[in-house]
């Protein structure tokens, strides 16, 4: 996996767990995404949610 981290020119940064505002691009983009997926949805109750 390295390997192929290196190749594309990726870096890794870890962070804290808990700790999102660490990344809060990636955060955004799971909001909007997720945000998306549920509105794209009908929901008939909320156990379905």
């Amino acid at each position: 996996m390295q390997q192929w981290y290196d190749d594309n020119k990726i870096t890794l940064q870890y962070i804290q767990p808990g700790r999102s505002m660490q990344n809060a691009y990636i955060e955004g983009k799971n909001g909007t995404i997720r945000g998306g997926i549920l509105a794209a949805y009908i929901f008939h109750g909320l156990s379905e949610v």
